[in-house]
């Protein structure tokens, strides 16, 4: 026979109950809201309308009112200080006994933000325990605890009561891996998913990258009807907002107001700003380039000396059919880029050795020489070092979209000159090849231009580097051709265009 006091009226409690009996013995830990000036500087600043909100969010999770809970917000306002780290800290506080789990990207920002609520806990008076004590792995006095993991690591031997995932996706390159955002979702499904406690409470909170990162994952699946979802965008584009913002209203003006995001859309470009800021990816097999975003040039508005003068090349071994050789030379001015000349074709080894001499005689200014190493590229690399001053080698970083999306912001925000078809004919060919990627049969001008713009856009350390050393203004000399109508004749020193 059991006696009544072997029974522990805890394990008899719903969550909800639990969590409302805790407040009420440990009076000490005043409400959320309340509690969070007491963890931090007296200059931080906790009253924002977008916080004010979140509070009430995360009371329902902490009544049990919702065990499921998804949060897209824009970098750098307070999501991972107030969600993943002083929520956190705070549920333990009220209750030593909650075993949670603090998930990221990689093991060392989880622990980073393990040490924080540590810190805070301990600093709030509740008792740890001096067995487990690492920023992995601690425990309380009462039983409870916070494990931190990366994707990918498991939690075999533990369950949770609290599952937090702050961030899963670190970069754009693993936004746009299939790869990973396979190993993501099936590390969230197996891994962790599995390791919860009945009436276990999950958050996600997230800035947006991709269609079908874990966010949106899980929102194609038949899971999603569980979730509820919170999308504070940084710019207020509709009227249902959440916050009840009018249009074209900043989320935490007292940090990025709209000029400073405008600034940021600027150097982000659209299709980034849009995930990142907005929690909207669009699909990354839309239309990544347009064609208004180019502007032209011709003798009116080229400049009279430029930066830096390089070629890029995409090359292929494929005569008569096949992937094709494509080849750019391409000047900077400033923070402007000019593509100054294109050769393609479906051609040998030889005939592609013959063309990159070729191209290097007619602009001898264009000194550096890209050309991707892989496939043949690591051929026409070896035979042309001994013969031409200025190969560099390039690896390929990503996949070829994900190398398109690094480039965008320069083409968007009008950087990026072309020849006028009068001056180039195949100039339209270039641009149609472009603005159809990725669903046109050919992509050797995308690779070519995607490494020419990586080189030579002004943030890159690439552009750094070579923007040391200036380019004399030979260009002058073929440009007064244009003063005496000239138009289609080639100048005795090519410098700056040729065909």
């Amino acid at each position: 026979m059991v006696n009544d006091t072997d029974i522990d009226p805890w394990a008899l409690m719903t969550p909800a109950e639990r969590a409302e009996a805790e407040r009420l013995l440990n009076d000490w830990v005043p409400e959320f809201p309340a509690w969070l000036p007491k963890t931090a500087p007296k200059d931080w600043v906790w009253d924002w309308p977008h916080q004010l909100y979140l509070y009430d969010i995360l009371q329902d999770v902490t009544s049990g009112v919702c065990d499921r809970l998804m949060i897209s917000m824009p970098p750098r306002h307070t999501k991972s200080e107030t969600i993943t780290i002083r929520y956190v800290a705070w549920r333990i506080c009220c209750d030593p006994k909650i075993r949670v789990v603090v998930a990221c990207y990689n093991a060392e920002h989880a622990e980073r933000f393990s040490r924080k609520i540590k810190r805070i806990v301990s600093q709030a008076g509740v008792k740890l325990s001096g067995e487990r004590k690492a920023a992995s792995e601690w425990e309380t006095t009462a039983g409870g605890g916070l494990r931190a993991v990366g994707v990918g690591s498991g939690i075999t031997g533990m369950g949770f009561d609290l599952l937090m995932i702050d961030d899963p996706v670190k970069s754009r390159e693993e936004a746009d891996s299939d790869a990973y955002r396979n190993r993501c979702y099936a590390w969230y499904t197996d891994d962790l998913y599995t390791r919860q406690e009945p009436w276990a409470a999950v958050i996600l909170v997230m800035t947006r990258w991709h269609q079908d990162d874990l966010a949106g994952r899980i929102l194609a699946s038949p899971e999603a009807k569980e979730w509820r979802r919170v999308s504070l965008p940084a710019i207020c584009e509709g009227e249902a907002d959440e916050l009840g913002r009018d249009i074209g209203e900043a989320l935490c003006p007292d940090r990025y107001d709209i000029p400073e995001l405008e600034r940021i859309k600027g150097v982000m470009g659209s299709y980034a700003f849009n995930a990142l800021y907005q929690g909207s990816p669009s699909p990354p097999e839309g239309d990544l380039i347009k064609k208004a975003w180019f502007r032209f040039w011709g003798y009116h508005n080229m400049p009279d000396s430029f930066d830096e003068i390089i070629q890029s090349w995409d090359t292929a071994m494929t005569k008569g059919s096949g992937d094709r050789t494509s080849g750019g030379v391409w000047g900077r001015k400033g923070a402007n880029i000019y593509l100054l000349d294109r050769v393609t074709g479906q051609w040998d080894t030889p005939q592609v050795l013959a063309e990159i001499k070729k191209v290097s005689i007619r602009y001898p200014l264009a000194s550096t020489k890209l050309i991707e190493r892989k496939a043949n590229g690591a051929a026409v690399i070896d035979l042309l070092h001994d013969e031409l001053a200025g190969i560099v080698p390039i690896e390929p970083r990503g996949d070829k979209i994900s190398r398109v999306h690094a480039v965008l912001p320069v083409i968007e925000s009008g950087n990026v000159y072309l020849p006028d078809s009068a001056i180039a004919p195949w100039v339209e060919e270039y641009i149609e090849e472009l603005c159809g990627f990725p669903t046109r049969a050919h992509d050797d001008d995308v690779d070519m231009t995607t490494m020419a713009l990586d080189r030579l856009r002004p943030n890159s350390r690439a552009a750094e580097e070579a923007a040391k050393e200036k380019v004399p203004d030979d260009l002058a000399l073929w440009l007064k051709m244009k003063e005496n109508g000239r138009h289609n004749e080639r100048p005795k020193v090519s410098t700056g265009w040729g065909g």
